[in-house]
């Protein structure tokens, strides 16, 4: 089985934030979170830590961080993206650029019951993807270095579609470390960095969550003008009651 092949078993070498993260309960607008503010930049490179359930029925889309966000906000403008996984255990990226619409099911294995490091880095005319710090495949992506760059929120575990859909395509399970990079981030420097903990200098970084920590429902950037995070509905960080 390639999930279980390579699956991270040994929680030693997960940060010990990592065992803990944004609990998501997969409802919709009761269970999410949203940058304070608007994202007014496009990443190059998206890492996320991602642990999942294994869920009963269909193939529901979960959102890990998307820009296609809610009903008051433009959704289908050129500039949206979103990262997410679904009950098949599958990676999935879609971004809307002038030249259309790209909605790629990518070759990652997401383990269910286990904490995964994900990756992809968007270049011109190509997407790289990567699973646990291992290069996995490029993806031909004729819109990759559209300049276009649509201002809304953030959203993480949450994506709207229609009114009345809200739970279809929301995370039901943990979301650790998020980082958002200006640059093309190679194999090495993942693999380097994919357990180190941020300091938000680091070269690139434009935005970062750790989400280790919350304040009145805010979880704070790292990285300086970076956007904060709220945290909605009964959404938790770890084992807070």
């Amino acid at each position: 089985d390639t999930c279980y092949d390579k699956l991270i078993v040994n929680e030693d070498y997960v940060p010990a934030t990592l065992t803990e993260g944004l609990k998501l309960d997969g409802t919709g607008l009761d269970s999410y979170a949203k940058t304070v503010g608007n994202m007014t930049q496009k990443p190059v490179t998206i890492e996320a830590w991602v642990w999942v359930p294994k869920l009963a029925g269909g193939s529901r889309r979960q959102a890990i961080i998307t820009n296609y966000t809610e009903p008051t906000v433009a959704k289908n403008a050129v500039g949206t993206w979103g990262l997410y996984t679904n009950e098949y255990t599958t990676l999935y990226y879609t971004e809307r650029t002038s030249s259309g619409t790209f909605n790629h099911t990518l070759g990652v294995p997401v383990c269910n019951n286990s904490w995964n490091h994900v990756a992809i880095v968007r270049k011109q005319g190509t997407l790289d993807v990567y699973w646990n710090g291992e290069f996995v495949q490029t993806i031909a992506h004729a819109g990759m270095g559209d300049p276009a760059v649509v201002e809304n929120p953030m959203t993480i575990g949450y994506c709207s579609v229609a009114a009345g859909t809200e739970a279809l395509n929301s995370l039901k399970g943990q979301v650790g470390d998020i980082r958002l990079w200006s640059t093309e981030r190679t194999e090495a420097q993942i693999q380097a960095n994919m357990y180190a903990e941020m300091t938000g200098k680091e070269d690139g970084l434009i935005q970062h969550w750790n989400f280790d920590s919350q304040e009145k429902g805010i979880v704070s950037n790292t990285v300086e003008g970076g956007l904060d995070v709220e945290l909605l509905g009964h959404t938790q960080i770890g084992n807070e009651e």
